[in-house]
């Protein structure tokens, strides 16, 4: 089952939809991690509407994620191996990326001595928001906008001071 923006340690968000299923006798499909589980309850992961949903998820999500790659620094990277593993071979979509670096919007950002941005393979599964808002208790970090214009941010730019992000 793929996700991107579930971890056990933080609240359940169901922000990226790609962990969609089939529950009988629901008539829509729904994300898994915040579906409550109950007695005799029948779930499909993989019928054709749900693959076929998926994969439209995962090609929406990754529609401006340039130059994705299965491996990073010596580790896996989810992204590229749920990709390839539920997703499109190639994109629908003809239209222009969005690129940050250009317009007057920074790809890679600073947010303090440890954390760092780059909005160029960013998806918004919100689970730094959620970490810094849950875990740390100080929600330095959003959203921002709306629609095409979502970034992760914080207020006014500043960076990000926290006690554990100094760590």
């Amino acid at each position: 089952m793929p996700y991107y923006c579930y971890h056990p340690g933080i609240g359940i968000d169901g922000s990226c939809r790609v962990c969609m299923v089939k529950i009988e006798k629901m008539p829509k499909l729904q994300t898994s991690c915040s579906t409550l589980c109950a007695d005799g309850m029948i779930v499909s992961t993989r019928t054709p509407n749900v693959v076929e949903a998926r994969a439209s998820v995962f090609e929406f999500l990754l529609i401006n994620i340039r130059r994705l790659s299965g491996v990073r620094q010596g580790r896996r990277v989810p992204a590229a191996g749920f990709l390839y593993q539920f997703g499109r071979d190639q994109s629908r979509m003809e239209f222009p990326r969005r690129e940050f670096d250009g317009d007057g919007v920074k790809a890679d950002v600073d947010f303090g001595p440890t954390l760092m941005l780059n909005r160029n393979r960013c998806i918004l599964c919100t689970r730094c928001v959620r970490f810094m808002r849950d875990v740390d208790g100080d929600a330095q970090i959003n959203i921002i906008d709306r629609g095409y214009g979502s970034e992760i941010a914080t207020f006014r730019k500043k960076a990000c001071n926290t006690i554990l992000s100094a760590i």
